[in-house]
């Protein structure tokens, strides 16, 4: 399947049928039928693309387990979230020193219990 475009999932008579579409865009109705065939064949496309990239998936659980997470990772466009929460000071910066650390904690944790006791 040749594809180019943004999704990997695209074909070129897709893309060729959108060229269409903009031609036609002054018809309104062949401007609709072309819209209407275009959503039809990307969702086949993409049925299609999807089924493929499952399969691969599949074949490659046992053997590479490194490559599966990758290509799920791909296909759902998850990354992982490596970031963790950070502790910010009154004026907002980010706290970084262990001593400084654990005030901008108690600060946080004093001013959650004022919040909690005006509730």
């Amino acid at each position: 399947m040749n594809t180019t475009g943004k999704r990997k999932w695209m074909t070129e008579e897709i893309l060729e049928l959108m060229e269409k579409r903009r031609l036609a865009k002054p018809n309104k109705v062949r401007h609709k039928e072309i819209n209407k065939e275009i959503k039809r064949k990307c969702d086949q496309a993409k049925e299609k693309w999807l089924n493929e990239q499952c399969e691969e998936i599949e074949k490659e659980l046992y053997k590479e387990p490194k490559a599966m997470y990758k290509r799920t990772q791909e296909i759902t466009g998850r990354k992982a979230n490596s970031k963790s929460g950070c502790i910010k000071s009154k004026d907002g910066s980010i706290i970084k020193k262990t001593r400084n650390l654990t005030e901008g904690r108690n600060t946080s944790v004093n001013c959650l219990m004022m919040i909690e006791i005006k509730i």
